[in-house]
């Protein structure tokens, strides 16, 4: 009996969420296991054997190994061609791919800096400043971007959608501690993700991330009283 593909990685993480909403909204959950990988486990010498970056999240599948997420969802597709999450319209296809590379290359960037400075005794402003001005042109862009219909590309769901969503959920959760308001003047942006939370494959995934959510404020709490 063939084996069954693990994605290695904590779900709290954006990059392996998007290939949790792919694998849910392609059906593909008793082919396809999450057991999980936390910070400290990704470091260990088995995981960097897999990923010698030491990121999450990685796929391992018998002998097979695969990193980077953008590549894991892409082998998915070709893997799993049903239900596909990638458009027949080749305009619209790189059109979700640019969606994928506008959060990879210039929006992550910017809130990951930003998520060093949650919960510090002291905020380094300027820092904060300028990675908040990053992320704000990031997501003017994405505004841009987005189709204004019910999903972000084109007239049915997307890796688009699922990648965005998992990286929006996470960043607009700390985003008011910076004052930054991911949806004012971003009408687009804003009517998709509200519609996106109803959906059941968004809601389900929602109160355990609420709760790693919690889980890294705690820890980061007490990371900062210790220091």
């Amino acid at each position: 009996m063939e084996s069954k593909i693990q994605i290695l990685g904590e779900r709290l993480s954006p990059f392996v969420e998007r290939v949790y909403l792919q694998v849910q909204a392609k059906g593909l959950g008793n082919r396809i296991d999450f057991p999980g990988a936390d910070w400290d486990q990704i470091k260990t010498p088995e995981y960097l054997k897999i990923n010698p970056y030491g990121k999450m999240p990685a796929l391992k599948w018998g002998d097979f190994t695969l990193y980077e997420s953008t590549v894991i969802m892409e082998f998915l597709e070709d893997q799993f061609p049903q239900k596909p999450m990638l458009p027949k319209d080749i305009k619209e296809r790189a059109r979700v791919r640019l969606v994928i590379r506008v959060l990879d290359m210039y929006y992550h960037v910017h809130t990951v800096a930003l998520l060093s400075q949650v919960m510090v005794k002291e905020r380094n402003q300027k820092f904060v400043d300028r990675h908040m001005a990053g992320a704000n042109q990031a997501l003017d862009v994405l505004e841009g971007l987005a189709s204004g219909g019910q999903f972000i590309i084109g007239g049915k769901m997307t890796l688009a959608d699922t990648t965005l969503f998992a990286s929006i959920f996470l960043g607009q959760t700390f985003a008011p501690g910076f004052g930054l308001d991911y949806f004012a003047y971003r009408p687009k942006l804003k009517a998709w993700y509200e519609g996106m939370k109803e959906k059941p494959l968004f809601s389900s995934s929602n109160e355990l991330r609420n709760k790693q959510v919690a889980g890294f404020v705690k820890a980061r709490m007490k990371k900062r009283d210790k220091g």
